[in-house]
């Protein structure tokens, strides 16, 4: 029992945790991290996506082009 709640309180202890905002105008991007992530070894680590946003432009869009 002692170590179910070990592990409980682990898993719901408050982790460390940071924001990333990545960026472009192109569908393809690669982005570095300056400085780069130090991850700690032995530990594990998960990764979410919280929220993603889009947009549309129609740059291409003149009089000229017509049906």
């Amino acid at each position: 029992m002692e170590e179910i709640l070990r592990k409980m309180q682990e898993n719901t202890a408050p982790k460390d945790s940071f924001q990333l905002t990545i960026s472009n105008n192109t569908t393809d991007f690669i982005t570095r991290f300056n400085p780069p992530l130090q991850l700690k070894k032995g530990k594990q680590y998960e990764m979410a996506l919280l929220n993603l946003e889009t947009y549309y432009s129609f740059l291409n869009i003149v009089s000229t082009n017509k049906f």
